[in-house]
């Protein structure tokens, strides 16, 4: 079965600011619709920002697929328009890793080994993830070594709140709702970061799960003195503790603690997990399937396994169709521990849906169906786009 049409579409919610991308606080420094903050080394968008794939086979049937891509997502939908794209035409849409490897190579001994050509090569390898799964009639994950799980265990994220108070009154209905797994969005200075765990651990007690995202804001030095003012308190993985680049200083700071270290998500390949793998740099992966595709998350989940290391599957700026894959990894990878939740990503997403993804007592549901188990709503698609494009056969 040949692939005859690759559309793209960028998508920007308007005023859907994630985490860092508001303007509020006097430190925030503006540039159109993004914002760089004191507290963040990364910019941010004033919007919700993704990019978008569909890809359809010569029978009719469309399969989804999108990039984690939250700042200029036009960089995306160019790549895949003019690079990609043009190349997927008249392939077979079961060759889901040929496909990979022929978008990595295009660009390979340039030295584009991450970044833009990465995500935007992951949209288009979920979208034939997607597809092919449809033809075969089953879920993804059943393509991707069969269901370990049916229901994908989670944390929330980030907890933004006005003062301490705030944040454990929002800890706590979320524990009322049966979530009991949180991660803190620090790395705003040690002694900020200590009292702020020290809050919410006081404020929920002893039996909460409490992760900590350092943003890449510490020295390894500053690191450890940050974890182990924390492990008596109970730390639960210690998230981006020093710089991205830093494989070293990560696995200084991993050697030291016992509490586990966490990176990934800024990694794309297999190759760049294996090298963190081999320096013993993270006790938890958390690769990011919107940056990776299916494809690369899957060998580097597979790969980790071999080193006895678990993942946690990363979640950032996204909607539905990112998710649903994210779900479909997470369901057959046996190593998973858990999954990233943003509630307001999540709501947000729900919006692009026919039927909603579901979240609930602690856990996502897998959805059911064939391929990823979502389908694009195409009034909300025309709402929030901003540009788009399709590729035909015809072009070739």
């Amino acid at each position: 079965m040949k692939i005859t049409q690759v559309s793209g579409y960028v998508l920007k919610v308007k005023d859907a600011a994630y985490l860092g991308g508001h303007d509020a606080d006097a430190s925030a420094l503006r540039r159109g619709d993004y914002v760089r903050h004191r507290s963040y080394r990364s910019l941010y968008s004033l919007n919700t920002e993704t990019f978008l794939v569909r890809v359809t086979a010569e029978d009719g049937t469309v399969g989804w697929g999108e990039a984690q891509a939250p700042l200029v997502p036009e960089v995306c939908a160019a790549l895949v328009e003019r690079l990609i794209g043009p190349f997927l035409l008249g392939a077979d849409v079961m060759d889901t890793g040929a496909a990979w490897r022929s978008g990595y190579d295009g660009m390979r001994e340039r030295g584009h080994l991450n970044g833009y050509q990465l995500d935007a090569l992951a949209a288009c390898d979920i979208a034939l993830w997607d597809v092919k799964a449809k033809l075969l009639g089953v879920p993804v994950h059943a393509l991707l070594g069969g269901r370990h799980r049916a229901d994908v265990p989670c944390y929330v994220s980030g907890l933004p709140a006005r003062d301490d108070a705030e944040r454990v009154d929002r800890a706590r209905s979320w524990r009322d709702r049966g979530f009991d797994r949180f991660k803190l969005a620090l790395g705003e200075g040690i002694d900020h970061d200590v009292r702020v765990f020290e809050s919410l651990r006081t404020g929920l007690g002893g039996d909460a799960e409490i992760h900590v995202d350092a943003h890449w804001r510490y020295t390894p030095s500053e690191a450890i003195g940050l974890g182990r003012r924390l492990e008596p308190m109970g730390l639960g993985f210690l998230e981006a503790p020093v710089a991205p680049e830093d494989a070293d200083g990560q696995a200084e700071v991993a050697a030291a603690l016992v509490a586990p270290v966490a990176v990934g998500e800024e990694l794309r390949t297999r190759y760049d997990f294996r090298d963190r793998l081999v320096r013993r740099s993270a006790d938890l992966l958390q690769p990011d399937v919107g940056r990776m595709g299916l494809t690369e998350c899957a060998a580097a989940a597979s790969l980790a396994e071999a080193f006895h290391t678990p993942i946690a599957l990363h979640l950032g700026v996204g909607l539905g169709v990112y998710i649903a894959a994210g779900l479909a990894l997470a369901a057959a990878a046996p190593n998973l521990v858990v999954m990233e939740y943003q509630p307001t990503q999540f709501a947000l997403a729900q919006t692009l849906l026919r039927e909603p993804l579901a979240c609930d007592g602690g856990s996502y549901r897998l959805p059911g169906g064939s391929g990823l188990g979502v389908d694009v709503d195409d009034e909300a698609l025309r709402r929030h786009c901003t540009a788009s494009f399709t590729l035909t056969t015809e072009d070739l």
